[in-house]
């Protein structure tokens, strides 16, 4: 039989099924005897268990791991049904468990192992190491056991737990593990499957990673409080990608120095990660990589902390995602912060009093209550100088970008679709651009209201809102200045709030909008504004305000739009008489102006000599009838007659037939030119009534 310096090697016993009863030490003698009776052999009896000083055990203490398997495998000995239990020995070499099936539970208390366990396809009811201390790791690959508990045990090598099937819980609270593989792994459990929960909590630590990867847990992931300080060559200390969980806990101070990789792992609970402490970003700089993850329940990143990106692309989230007062002191490459590219959560998105040091990015996501960023600080920002993206997102609720929100990044939301109001009263926004909402659609209103006067580029374009408020008690309501602000296709229902705009800053605020001419382009004016603004106020009664934005319409086209010179003045003097049809009294306030000017003139005519003659022959008449004259067989000269006929060509009371001016009279080409200009001005005038009376000016 060979032996080796500690007796018979395992392999050689198990071969003979027989132990020298001969080759029993003391301590073995008294632990045969208990795991007879079922009884607890303790060797330290009451006495509290010194780790540092296991190494230095005496001899009495000792138990060889050869004789243990034995015990727990082979049928010599006597065992009961209770198992084996043994607390405060030192158990001296490998003890080799692999490939067996334990006939009975093993229990170990306060015990020095000073060479790895080897339980690789190994079968066990229940495996229990309690505050032990084992210079080697643990090799668990394939075991199958009904429960695994290692609380409070030490391990100087790698916890191996990959393709584990454990039908009840892992149980790893106060766990030490301070040695790791060549890829920088501490616990290795890849595919394990736990009918239970996996406990790695209560000053769980460990200096390498915690790798789970396709792992099947029934129960929870529980990790409150643990300590990872190390992390695997990629730099992400937990990882889980494709495992299944009923829930996650990395809450309570769960504090990893690398990131925590779980995209596309099934969640059937919450992931709760408050208070959370990630120090270290991966080799990517992401800090959590929840990309494609399903969420039964919901995520909770309160009060959480993060030196890198957290990752949540695709992810579908059940409930809510809450990262209130979080703070994510770093970011990706890309400089994002929180990336949710294409998220799904059936509740709330909540980032009230969260800090961002990149940009939180929410293209096309979908989020079926709000998304609350009161007094959120954005202070970085991604490669493109945005501090919020949210291009394309759905929103369920309202969008609170307001109380203390605050970007030094461009507010990026085109044809957002927001079903609540989006609130940006209290907001700080950036320059150059402050917020780009080109074609958002907003069921509800637009409440305008930063906490101070904007300077960047507001680029309301195409954009679709029920009610705007904005508040006027402001200087311009903080409204950018010209040049900054894009409004061209905004369309409205309503306006509201208490400190409306009048229609005067309402046209300032709409002229703001007009693009003048450069170089390289021609200038922009939308009449579509005008209409848009008319249009409300027409709804809404004030139809002197709407007339006033129409005329103001024409009248800026001249000044802003794209007129030729003729335009121009044919525009001008729409605008100086009528105001463009809207006013069309003027034109009947200027004939009656130019007939009484003409009366003056035709009644100064007639008392000067042969200025006013008789149009028609008058030699058959005696006496020749003269302007102040008049004569039997020729109608007399009236001035006021001859004043209507010159002046309103629809009317014809026969004066201009039966008189005329002689230009050959003293200054009787200067009335002569009188009367062909107050006739194209009664003409002019006449037409223009009628045209503004009938609409045809404001036809477009």
């Amino acid at each position: 039989m060979s032996t080796d310096s500690h007796g018979p090697t395992a392999h050689a016993i198990e071969a003979q099924d027989q132990w020298p009863a001969d080759d029993l030490k003391p301590a073995e003698q008294l632990l045969l005897t208990d795991a007879k009776a079922g009884i607890l052999r303790n060797f330290a009896h009451d006495g509290r268990v010194d780790h540092q000083a296991m190494k230095e055990w005496e001899e009495a203490r000792a138990v060889r791991a050869a004789v243990l398997r034995h015990l727990v495998v082979m049928k010599q000995w006597p065992v009961h049904s209770r198992g084996v239990r043994l607390r405060g020995a030192r158990i001296i070499g490998w003890l080799d468990l692999e490939s067996v099936e334990l006939r009975c539970p093993l229990r170990l208390e306060d015990c020095y192992l000073d060479s790895p366990i080897a339980l690789n396809y190994a079968t066990a009811s229940w495996i229990t190491l309690l505050r032990c201390r084992v210079d080697g790791g643990l090799a668990a690959e394939h075991l199958e056991t009904k429960e695994l508990r290692l609380e409070g045990s030490a391990f100087g090598g790698v916890l191996r737990l990959s393709r584990a099937d454990i039908t009840g819980g892992l149980f790893c609270h106060g766990v030490q593990l301070t040695g790791r593989d060549n890829d920088g792994n501490a616990l290795f459990g890849d595919g394990m499957k736990v009918g239970g929960g996996v406990f790695l909590d209560k000053e769980f630590t460990a200096a390498g990673a915690i790798r789970i990867a396709d792992a099947d847990i029934t129960g929870v992931l529980y990790c409150p409080g643990a300590q990872l300080t190390g992390a695997d060559n990629d730099g992400n200390a937990l990882v889980g990608f494709r495992m299944k969980a009923g829930a996650v806990f990395l809450n309570d101070k769960f504090t990893a120095a690398g990131a925590v990789w779980l995209s596309n792992a099934d969640v059937s609970g919450h992931l709760a990660c408050q208070d959370a402490q990630l120090t270290k970003a991966n080799n990517k700089r992401d800090a959590l990589i929840g990309d494609g993850m399903k969420v039964g329940g919901g995520v909770f990143l309160q009060g959480s902390t993060a030196a890198g990106a957290i990752r949540l692309a695709n992810a579908q989230i059940t409930a809510s995602l809450d990262c209130r007062d979080a703070k994510l002191t770093g970011a990706d490459g890309d400089g994002n912060a929180l990336v949710g590219d294409g998220i799904k959560v059936g509740r709330g998105v909540f980032l009230e009093g969260f800090t961002a040091a990149g940009a939180v990015r929410l293209l096309g996501a979908e989020i079926t209550a709000g998304l609350v960023c009161q007094d959120a600080k954005l202070t970085g920002t991604d490669s493109h100088g945005n501090a919020l993206v949210g291009d394309g997102m759905k929103v369920g609720g309202g969008v609170f970008l307001s109380q203390g929100f605050t970007a030094t990044g461009a507010v990026h939301i085109p044809t957002a679709r927001i079903g609540g109001s989006l609130w940006l009263n209290g907001a700080k926004l950036a320059e150059p651009v402050a917020l780009w909402a080109r074609r958002v659609h907003v069921d509800g209103q637009l409440t305008w209201a930063p906490r101070s006067p904007v300077s960047g580029l507001v680029d309301l374009e195409q954009a679709r809102v029920h009610r705007l408020e904005d508040d006027w008690s402001l200087p311009d309501a903080h409204w950018p200045p010209a040049g900054k602000l894009r409004l061209a296709g905004f369309t409205y229902d309503e306006f509201g709030g208490e400190n409306q705009a009048s229609w005067e800053q309402r046209l300032d605020w709409i002229r703001k909008s007009h693009r003048p001419k450069t170089d390289n382009r021609p200038p922009v004016f939308a009449a579509q504004l005008y209409e848009q603004l008319a249009r409300v106020y027409r709804q809404t009664g004030q139809e002197s305000d709407a007339r006033q934005v129409a005329i103001a319409r024409r009248s800026d086209l001249r000044r802003l739009g794209t007129l030729t010179r003729s335009q121009k003045l044919g525009n001008w003097l729409l605008d100086k008489t009528i105001k463009h049809g809207y006013q069309p009294l003027r034109a009947i306030v200027l004939l009656a102006a130019v007939y009484l000017v003409v009366l003056l003139v035709a009644w100064g005519a007639q008392h000067h000599d042969s200025v006013i003659v008789p149009a028609k022959s008058t030699k058959d008449i005696h006496p020749p009838p003269t302007a102040v004259q008049c004569s039997p067989g020729y109608p007399c000269f009236y001035p006021a007659g001859y004043a209507v006929d010159v002046v309103v060509p629809i009317i014809n009371l026969r004066q201009a037939e039966n008189w005329r001016v002689d230009g050959q009279a003293p200054w009787g080409w200067a009335y002569l030119a009188a009367g062909w200009v107050a006739t194209g001005l009664g003409w002019a005038f006449t037409t223009l009534a009628v045209a503004g009376y009938t609409g045809l000016v404001r036809k477009e």
